[in-house]
């Protein structure tokens, strides 16, 4: 899944990269090994980073449809 996620990141799938990341987790969260402790926080990390990036775009676009003019029928005559 994980490998599927960073495919979906380099697409700029975004939320698709998330729900990769979300199931890597839990199949890495049912292995109790200290090496899955690492598997944990690095996917974790990914999944905080790409949050971050949808939350950017988000407050881009936000930003960008708050500098769109409004035109009014007073404009068009």
């Amino acid at each position: 899944m994980e490998g599927l996620s960073s495919v979906a990141f380099q697409q700029k799938k975004y939320d698709r990269c998330c729900e990769y990341l979300k199931s890597a987790l839990l199949a890495v969260s049912a292995d109790s090994s200290v090496q899955s402790s690492a598997a944990q926080q690095r996917i974790v990390n990914k999944l905080t980073n790409v949050m971050q990036i949808k939350l950017s775009i988000h407050n881009q676009e936000q930003d960008t449809q708050q500098q769109t003019p409004v035109c009014t029928a007073r404009d068009v005559v």
